[in-house]
């Protein structure tokens, strides 16, 4: 039953992706506009997403306000599930570590969907990242990050890198956090291996785990309100406090199945 469901969602996943985004390229080829064609995408990325949960049956509870509107939003980081776990609640553009590009499977992916891509390391870079951030508000996109600069186990939170949160420092922008956690059904391994990639885990085996689970449930908490300080070390030290406070503030309930 695992193996047929496996074999099932690999057909259908691959389908969805290359319908979504042979509809973006075709669209976008006959549309001069860079506002529509962005406007697009974010459509593209939204729709792709929902699609990519539905067939992985990924439940997604919310608690507090999504928003949305334009701003800054970070949040913990567990699996390369969270991108479309944020993207079918909202229109956001991501901003990655540059070596996820070089990424097999996921680079593409991440290329087509219009990740933006940042050397974190690079200081001469922030500038370019500054003005990015302010471009992406101002068209009133949220603009999503994760700090702890890598994903985890969901144990506890990473310390955050304040080194993104600069440019949103320097220009005093208000930002949200958010908080994410998975569970996966009773008798099915925990989410911290099975869903959570973190550490020394390869990606292609993984994801077979991933398409193997029943049914995933994710659990995303909004915090209440945006954090803005001119210091990036306090404003990355607000918004970690903010994600570890809603992570202890989920309700621990056992997940039931659809």
């Amino acid at each position: 039953m695992a193996a047929l469901r496996t074999t099932l969602r690999v057909g259908r996943l691959a389908l969805a992706t290359l319908l979504w985004f042979a509809a973006f390229v075709t669209c976008a080829a006959v549309w001069p506009s860079k506002k529509r064609r962005d406007r697009l995408r974010d459509r593209v990325l939204h729709r792709w997403s929902r699609s990519v949960l539905r067939i992985l049956c990924v439940r997604v509870q919310v608690d507090g306000e999504i928003g949305g509107g334009g701003g800054l939003l970070v949040a913990n980081h567990l699996s390369y599930l969270d991108v479309p776990v944020f993207a079918s609640l909202l229109p956001v553009s991501i901003l990655s570590k540059s070596d996820v590009a070089s990424w097999p499977v996921l680079g593409w992916l991440a290329r087509a969907i219009g990740i933006q891509f940042v050397v974190r390391e690079d200081k001469r870079a922030l500038p370019l990242v500054a003005a990015r951030l302010h471009d992406e508000v101002r068209r009133g996109h949220d603009v999503l990050f994760f700090p702890e600069g890598t994903s985890s186990s969901g144990a506890s939170v990473l310390p955050f890198r304040p080194a993104l949160l600069a440019p949103a420092a320097e220009a005093r922008l208000p930002v949200r956090h958010a908080a994410i956690r998975y569970a996966t059904p009773p008798g099915c391994p925990a989410a911290s291996l099975a869903v959570c990639w973190w550490g020394t885990m390869t990606f292609l085996p993984h994801a077979l785990g991933v398409l193997r689970l029943p049914w995933i449930e994710a659990h995303v908490r909004f915090g209440r309100e945006p954090v803005r300080d001119d210091d990036r070390k306090r404003l990355a030290k607000a918004l970690q406090t903010g994600v570890e406070r809603d992570l202890a503030a989920m309700a621990v309930v056992g997940p039931t199945a659809p």
